[in-house]
């Protein structure tokens, strides 16, 4: 039985469908990756208020591409990795400043896009569409 709805809009206040879903262990949030790099984040326990949103950003210039996949880092559960498809950067997000900061990025040595972002204690383990290895990154080491 459907209980609520939540609706994604864009800056023009037109709705959105999301591309990527994740639902943050812990807590009452579920993140929504979308095209053109934007973010959202609902609290499902308060489907009345507005989703805060965010956008990627890289030398202070916005990022156009799809958000691909969400995970939240085992390590620190207020951020989130977000991955790109089309892109080569993975972004880590603090998820309490989710609209007033930008975005973490750092480079992958892959170069051919995310296809998938797991986190394990202080590690990310990144699929990349292009390339068949797993690449693992510590974030200690950011």
């Amino acid at each position: 039985m459907l209980s609520q709805q939540l609706l994604c809009f864009n800056n023009v206040e037109e709705t959105i469908s999301p591309i990527s879903l994740k639902a943050l262990p812990n807590s009452t949030y579920v993140a929504t990756g979308h095209m053109k790099g934007l973010i959202k984040l609902f609290d499902i326990e308060k489907p009345s208020t507005e989703a805060m949103s965010g956008e990627l950003k890289h030398d202070r210039k916005r990022c156009k591409i799809p958000i691909s996949t969400i995970t939240q880092l085992a390590c620190d559960g207020n951020t989130l990795a977000l991955g790109c498809y089309a892109g080569d950067l993975l972004y880590l997000h603090d998820r309490r400043a989710l609209h007033k900061q930008a975005p973490y990025a750092f480079e992958l040595m892959s170069g051919s896009g995310v296809s998938c972002v797991r986190s394990k204690d202080n590690l990310l383990v990144v699929g990349c569409r292009k390339r068949d290895p797993l690449y693992v990154y510590d974030i200690r080491k950011r």
